[in-house]
């Protein structure tokens, strides 16, 4: 949405991490790593109102357990603590589908 470049470019730039979410078939995270898909797991989806909002909120959630909320720390970060606050995210975000409205599950739901 914020341009037509492909990540790659983006990633030349100043962003460190560039996140593709393809709904029902998961995401591709995109980092100095390079990229990486993660399916996503089936479920009966009931609402997607607010999945994407959540499954941002999962990836910064679990990105700043790991203490990579700073640019820096997130621009030299290793591709384990990426690739976990991704799936982390998407975790998060199809918790959130299974129930109606912007319904975004909290941490003791997704232990």
């Amino acid at each position: 949405w914020l341009r037509p470049d492909p990540p790659e470019q983006l990633l030349a730039g100043r962003a460190s991490l560039v996140l593709h979410t393809h709904g029902g078939q998961g995401a591709t995270v995109y980092s100095r790593h390079g990229s990486q898909h993660l399916p996503a797991s089936p479920v009966s989806v009931v609402d997607t109102v607010g999945a994407g909002d959540t499954f941002v909120a999962g990836l910064l959630a679990s990105l700043a357990r790991d203490g990579l909320l700073h640019p820096k720390r997130l621009a030299t970060a290793a591709r384990a603590p990426i690739v976990r606050a991704t799936a982390y995210g998407m975790r998060a975000a199809t918790f959130s589908v299974t129930r109606a409205g912007a319904n975004p599950p909290t941490t003791k739901e997704l232990q």
